[in-house]
């Protein structure tokens, strides 16, 4: 097995934050366009990455099954949870 250390280590491992750093971009893209647009957008994605149909008053999610699932855990999921109560669109 082959250790690297100094500049190779870390130039190993900046490709995987790099690669990263991409996918964050386009997720705060998609957070600041629900945060203009609201339900739309939210509409939009869910179309664009799911192939289905929604409407603004289609997709509420109940207390007890936000409270049931993980995904506000992660950070990204409590941003967007965030600009949801803002916009008053999503009732949790």
């Amino acid at each position: 097995m082959k250790i690297y250390g100094g500049e190779d280590r870390k130039r190993i491992l900046s490709r995987a934050f790099d690669a990263r750093e991409e996918e964050l971009k386009r997720v705060r893209e998609i957070l600041a366009d629900v945060r203009a647009r609201g339900d739309a957008a939210v509409c939009d994605c869910e179309k664009r990455f799911d192939g289905t149909e929604l409407t603004a008053g289609s997709f509420r999610v109940s207390e007890a099954e936000f409270a049931a699932g993980d995904v506000h855990q992660n950070p990204l999921y409590r941003e967007l949870e965030e600009v949801a109560r803002e916009e008053h669109s999503l009732v949790v």
